[in-house]
């Protein structure tokens, strides 16, 4: 089993502003997806983690929860081949008077899914 843990590190989200934040990610051809999730911190409030095959697309995963994201498991696994993407959408809303930028701080945002495999 392997698991991969990758993220969006440009993350700036100005001051009482919604943001969404995109990024496309790999994954080794021929691995079998068996679950995913996404985190943020308390600003996010949707992610999302989509398929992308050439020019079609479909929706694998969606959190509308920081706290408690669901974990979507697959029975059976997802084949994904060496031209397939995932796309990581993260949206917020920055109700602070503040910039927040990405860290690992209580004050700080993330952008980061799991993907579980062999």
């Amino acid at each position: 089993v392997q698991i991969r843990f990758d993220a969006n590190l440009s993350l700036t989200l100005p001051p009482r502003e919604e943001t969404t934040v995109r990024s496309t990610h790999s994954l080794p051809a021929g691995a079998n997806v068996f679950a995913l999730t996404t985190h943020t911190h308390q600003l996010g409030i949707e992610s999302t983690l989509t398929r992308v095959v050439e020019s079609e697309s479909t929706l694998l995963h969606r959190s509308t929860t920081w706290a408690e994201p669901p974990l979507d498991v697959f029975t059976p696994a997802l084949v994904i081949g060496g031209s397939e993407r995932l796309e990581l959408v993260c949206r917020y809303q920055n109700t602070t008077d503040e910039t927040v930028g990405f860290g690992t701080g209580f004050r700080a945002e993330m952008c980061f899914y799991w993907a579980f495999y062999y």
